[in-house]
């Protein structure tokens, strides 16, 4: 049976075309058809410079934030410690928010995979863990997360004057929210424990309860880690059987 040509072809591209080798180029992407139903998308060199650029600039902005403890740069500072101009920040983003914000998400995609790879021996074993044990490895993964909370502690300062980045900000948490919640009910499932909560609800006090623990005894960081332990450990057995 005759294949349907296909009627949502990019702008300038033939429909109709099966079996034909089409190429379509505009400023972002390059698309080939190759063939009724192989399609290649590849990035033009303009949206390639552009991506490489925007990953110095959050690259060089979460380096700025743990080496001088600010969380707030001007955009020439940023561009300095990049290796850029202004004009490579304004091609980028609108403004300073838009930066942070992708540093945070930075910051939260490295804590995820920090602890996915803290959790594999432990998810990898065939026994019942000890809850304390499974708590203390987990938080181990998040001892060098001091900038993170406090780029994050500074978003929501401005979050409560600003709606729009208050928005921001909560579907950033809700996306870390997501990539943690995995994590987190694989390993209670380790200790025997069950949730009594649903595992968005587990995951949430959780995250509550971490961030409130890490803003404790900024000068004395052994008894923050006690107080984080503390903490979980509260979340983890009040709230799962």
């Amino acid at each position: 049976m005759a294949q349907p040509a296909c009627s949502c072809s990019p702008p300038g591209l033939p429909s109709g075309s099966v079996g034909a080798s089409i190429r379509y180029a505009s400023n972002t992407e390059c698309i080939e058809l190759e063939g009724p139903f192989v399609v290649k998308v590849t990035e033009t060199p303009r949206t390639r410079r552009r991506s490489n650029t925007r990953a110095r600039l959050i690259e060089a902005t979460d380096a700025l934030i743990s080496d001088s403890g600010r969380t707030w740069f001007g955009v020439e500072e940023v561009c300095r410690a990049a290796g850029f101009t202004r004009g490579a920040f304004y091609s980028s983003y609108d403004a300073m928010e838009d930066l942070l914000f992708e540093v945070y998400e930075h910051q939260n995609d490295a804590l995820v995979e920090r602890l996915r790879r803290t959790a594999e021996p432990l998810l990898g074993t065939t026994d019942v863990l000890p809850t304390d044990r499974v708590v203390r490895h987990l938080l181990e993964a998040g001892v060098t997360d001091q900038p993170r909370i406090a780029l994050h502690a500074a978003l929501v300062a401005r979050a409560a004057h600003q709606p729009d980045i208050a928005l921001a900000l909560d579907a950033r948490v809700e996306r870390l929210r997501e990539g943690l919640q995995e994590i987190f009910v694989d390993l209670i499932a380790k200790t025997g424990r069950t949730l009594t909560v649903t595992p968005e609800a587990f995951t949430r006090a959780l995250m509550a309860a971490q961030a409130g623990a890490s803003g404790q005894f900024l000068s004395d960081r052994a008894a923050t880690e006690e107080v984080r332990y503390l903490t979980a450990m509260a979340v983890v057995e009040g709230l799962s059987a």
